[in-house]
Formats: structure tokens, C-alpha cells, sequence
């Protein structure tokens, strides 16, 4: 979705499709925005669509990042100080344009199944994220604005995400095996096939222990390594279905386990390390908890536009401006997320991965601030 779009578009502005758009971060907002002014006319244009795809080869490994990732997570953060800058001028209608075109730039990795775009699509959906708490902090929103923060960022909830993620990293790794099978059996060159059984049998161990690695492959430990490594990522795989307190517990045993692999399963052991699967479990259900809460707050601020005043609890959100109060991923068995009236303003919390409500500590807790 969305991404020929993006590289046509990139392309007709001049910005070349293999490079990081350039941003200066360190310029004031205004002076970046007139600089990228074109980009950002075509990132809007391309946030209106609703089909596109990204001219990506799933067949050929890589081990740089992928191009076009580079290019959204440079784009989002463009938007990000286009947001601000509105914000900063009172246009919310313009501020909320930008947040909701980061939440697109997010939608338009949603199904491409590699780990590294869903990694990706986190981070954008965390720069909106922050983009929109300090754009409640600056400016008041209307009612059409806190409509459309709303839809997008229902659209923005894809339970399937991190499974197509985990499925694509398994068919990377079995890529993986089998291009090295033919360079793995190195003992060919050095041992005869046509000679004996027994005196091959007699040879191999005197390589095992002069070069141990020559007989990974027709040891069997390269089969017995990539079994380990699927058997690994069939797990991740389950997890990633379960709710969200059993992916918490899962996570927490892989990584566990992970420790305990023998020191012979080396490439498994390198790539599951590498993906470190379990803190990605981890992150993500974070990033479930950050956008129910900056979900939460918009309807907080629907209820405070239409009543003058902060709702006494989330329950007084339901039904006009929620469904129901959303579930903290953390704490499933609680009423849902956390809310509390500051001395001016108030913070929608998750209690995070440490399982303690510390009453909408920003360091210790998952929140969302707005102090006005």
C-alpha cells in the first residue's frame, strides 16, 4: 500500500528513490519545511491512497535496510516538525493532517511481511504518536479534527502485523539454509566420496578435530541447526496470536531458552539472537498500549470540547466517544487503561512491562501527557 506511490512521487520531486531524504533536523521547523516543501505536498498526495506497494524483491535477500524505509521513517519525521509548526501557528486542522499522514506512512507497511518494515512501521507509529501528544499540548482541536485522529487511529490497530512479520523472517531464514548448503559442505573437496565408508569414518573425525567447521554439514548439525531455528520461530509465530498477557509470558520464556541453546546450534543461536524476537514481542505490545492511549486522549478531548470540562473517569467516555475502555495490554484483568487528572491537564497510562501502576510515571509507565 502506499509505497509506488511514495517512490513515483520521490521521484518526480527529484529526490533520488535510493537515499534518505534530507532533512535538516537541526535547522528551525519552518526554515525545514521550506526546504522540503514539495516533498511534503507529495507525501500528502500519497496518504490519500488507498492501494499501493512498495518495488520491493522478497526473493533477494539483503543484509543493508531496505531503501524505502529509510525514506518513510525520514518522511515521518518531516511531518512530525510539519505538525509542530502548525501547532505552533494554532492551525489544527493542518497539524492534524500531518499526524494522520505519519499513521499512513505506518498503514503502508502493514502487509509487507518482513520484520524489518514492521520494525519500521512501530517507529513511525511512535512518531506520531508523540507528534499528536505535543500537538494536544499546543492547540485546541475541533470536532472534525478529533474525528479524524479517531479513524486513523483505529486503522492504525492490525493484530495480524507482527505474525506476517515473524512468518516472513521464518521463510528469510530457510532462504538462508539453503543458499548455504552448497558452500557448507565444504569436507567434499577434502575428502574422496568414492573411498571406503571406513575410511572416510576414520578421516572425518581427524578433520573434526584439526577443523570442526568442515563437518557441519555432512555431520547433520547445519539440519539439526535449521531445525532448531524453525522450531524457534514457530513458536514466535504462536505467540504472536496468543493475548496479549500469554505473549508476554511466551516472550519472556524465549528469551530464556534462547540462553540455554547448545553452543553447536551457531547460525541459529546468531540469527534468532540477532532478531531478538523477545524484546520485539515486548516492543510491540508497548506500542499497542502507546496508541491506546493516545487513542483514549482523543476521545478524552472529544468529551472535554463537547462538556467544557475533563471527564471524572474513562468509563464517562463510553459510550459516546468509546466503545469500551480499552484494554491495557499489561494488565488485561484490569478495568483497562489508567487515567489521572493532573493539577492542570491529565495522563492516559498503560502500567507497563514492570506490571506496577506507578501512577503515570513517564519513566516507568506507558503514557500519554497533555498539560493544558
Amino acid at each position: 500500500m502506499y509505497g509506488v506511490a511514495f517512490a513515483k512521487l520521490a521521484s518526480r520531486s527529484g529526490l533520488p528513490q535510493t537515499m534518505p531524504m534530507p532533512v535538516e533536523t537541526n535547522r528551525p521547523p519552518d526554515v525545514s519545511l521550506t526546504t522540503n516543501g514539495g516533498t511534503l505536498d507529495l507525501l500528502h498526495q500519497a496518504a490519500a491512497l488507498k492501494q499501493s506497494r512498495y518495488p520491493l524483491d522478497l526473493g533477494r535477500l539483503s543484509l543493508r535496510p531496505y531503501s524505502h524505509l529509510d525514506f518513510l521513517l525520514q518522511s515521518a519525521h518531516l511531518l512530525e516538525a510539519e505538525a509542530l509548526h502548525y501547532a505552533d501557528v494554532q492551525d489544527s486542522a493542518l497539524a492534524v493532517r500531518s499526524v494522520t499522514a505519519m499513521l499512513s506512512l505506518a498503514r503502508s507497511l502493514a502487509a509487507e511481511p518482513l520484520m524489518r518494515s514492521h520494525l519500521a512501521r512501530t517507529e513511525c507509529q511512535q512518531i506520531a504518536a508523540d507528534s499528536l501528544e505535543q500537538v494536544l499540548n499546543r492547540t485546541v482541536l475541533s470536532d472534525a479534527d478529533l474525528r479524524n485522529l479517531t479513524t486513523a487511529l483505529n486503522e492504525a490497530d492490525d493484530p495480524e502485523s507482527l505474525t506476517r512479520a515473524f512468518a516472513g523472517q521464518r521463510c528469510i531464514g530457510i532462504c538462508s539454509f539453503d543458499m548455504m548448503t552448497p558452500t557448507a559442505d565444504r569436507s567434499q573437496s577434502l575428502v574422496d566420496r568414492s573411498l571406503p565408508l571406513w575410511q572416510r569414518m576414520v578421516i572425518y573425525p581427524v578433520l573434526f578435530l584439526r577443523f570442526p567447521s568442515l563437518l557441519y554439514y555432512p555431520s547433520g548439525l547445519m539440519h539439526w541447526d535449521e531445525l532448531r531455528y524453525l522450531q524457534f520461530m514457530n513458536r514466535y509465530i504462536a505467540a504472536a496470536k496468543m493475548p496479549f498477557q500469554e505473549r508476554i509470558t511466551a516472550a519472556q520464556s524465549f528469551q530464556r531458552a534462547l540462553v540455554r541453546l547448545p553452543w553447536f546450534h551457531v547460525l541459529a543461536q546468531q540469527w534468532l539472537r540477532n532478531m531478538n524476537s523477545s524484546v520485539i514481542i515486548l516492543k510491540d505490545v508497548a506500542n499497542t498500549a502507546r496508541l491506546r492511549a493516545a487513542r483514549t486522549a482523543v476521545a478524552v478531548e472529544h468529551y472535554r470540547l463537547a462538556n467544557g470540562q475533563l471527564p471524572p473517569s474513562l468509563a464517562a467516555l463510553v459510550p459516546s466517544y468509546l466503545d469500551a475502555v480499552p484494554t491495557d495490554p499489561f494488565d488485561p484483568a484490569s478495568a483497562g487503561l489508567q487515567y489521572r487528572k493532573l493539577t492542570k491537564g491529565y495522563v492516559v497510562y498503560s502500567i507497563g512491562s514492570n506490571a506496577t501502576n506507578d501512577n503515570g510515571d513517564k519513566k516507568k509507565d506507558i503514557t500519554f501527557t497533555v498539560d493544558r
